[in-house]
């Protein structure tokens, strides 16, 4: 009885392999041509077929909707072509895949980018509603420093310092954003301010370049102790006009010191 159950499931066992075999090499067929699909309209895009490349990176969210790429063209393509709205979701599938993909995490600059692109793209929309970008209702670091960003764009000051401070209150430790609050404090002309986040932002990391651009225009020199350009020493630099120096003619003074010193002393 158990031989003769066992018969059937050994002649299955190779089928079965061979069917998992034809599957495996058929997900790997749809990858392929998804890739170079994906590579032609990214292709058209670069040529500024925009419409074009729209189509069909719109057939490969279709085919693939897990392929952030083939999303992120298809935001910057409708971006291209005035469709904001639709651009806008499309940036934001983007940045939901990155949260999901290993290729997503292992991309901060991609990730930087694509935010500042929907910033941009929500400020050129209909409505121009910061709200519809957020990815999570407003309740992360992130989505609050998103909205700063478009509401700094949009021109509204108090809207916009309000999200800094709640991106900062919700993650201290954002060394972009805190170095971004600076800077926008700066345009405004709150330079105390300015120079407080600046600092922060220096301390957290010495390297970046737009922090230490950043602190020079407020008046800080950049380095280990942080000081202000006003208590740097200067070269000492007399007060007025600098005297004309002269310079005697050729034997006179020589003439007149001897002359001087062969006079008789009166009594």
């Amino acid at each position: 009885m158990i031989q003769s159950l066992r018969r059937p499931l050994c002649l299955a066992t190779p089928a079965l392999f061979i069917g998992l075999i034809l599957t495996a090499g058929g997900c790997t067929e749809v990858m392929t041509n998804t890739r170079v699909d994906r590579e032609h309209a990214i292709k058209m895009y670069n040529d500024g077929n925009y419409a074009d490349a729209a189509g069909a990176l719109r057939e490969g969210v279709r085919h693939n909707p897990a392929d952030l790429q083939t999303h992120y063209y298809l935001a910057l393509s409708l971006d291209r072509l005035g469709a904001f709205d639709e651009a806008i979701q499309q940036y934001r599938t983007t940045l939901k895949l990155m949260e999901n993909s290993l290729e997503g995490r292992d991309s901060p600059e991609m990730r930087k980018r694509v935010l500042e692109q929907l910033a941009d793209c929500v400020t050129k929309a209909h409505d121009s509603d910061p709200s519809t970008a957020m990815l999570h209702d407003g309740t992360t670091a992130e989505d609050q420093y998103l909205r700063a960003k478009i509401e700094s764009k949009l021109g509204d000051a108090d809207a916009a310092l309000e999200a800094y401070r709640r991106s900062l209150l919700l993650d201290n430790q954002q060394q972009e954003v805190r170095r971004d609050y600076g800077l926008y404090l700066a345009q405004l002309g709150q330079t105390d301010q300015a120079r407080t986040e600046l600092k922060r932002a220096y301390s957290m990391n010495p390297n970046d370049v737009k922090t230490a651009a950043g602190l020079r225009k407020v008046g800080i020199v950049p380095g280990p102790s942080l000081r202000d350009e006003s208590d740097m020493a200067h070269p000492l630099v007399p007060l007025g006009p600098i005297p004309e120096l002269q310079i005697p003619a050729n034997g006179q003074d020589a003439t007149a010191d001897n002359q001087h010193a062969t006079a008789s002393p009166k009594d």
